[in-house]
């Protein structure tokens, strides 16, 4: 069987968190909802915020958390 870390903002904010996976995919950025929910509490906590309401616009929305990711292979 197969685990991963159990975050609770996918769960309380499910649709922010589709979301900003369907902005990064659109930009052919593949990052795994665990990963955003992680980037988007940084970019979030970086504004002094819990978890800041995510932008409509799909270029923010990248803008917004492109820094708190890093290209792997």
């Amino acid at each position: 069987m197969r685990y991963r870390f159990k975050t609770e903002e996918a769960e309380e904010y499910p649709s922010d968190v589709d979301h900003i996976h369907e902005c990064l995919m659109t930009n052919d950025i593949e990052v795994d909802r665990a990963d955003i929910v992680k980037a988007w509490r940084a970019y979030s906590e970086s504004m002094c915020a819990g978890w800041l309401i995510v932008p409509q616009h799909q270029d923010k929305v990248r803008d917004c958390i492109m820094p708190y990711l890093k290209e792997v292979e």
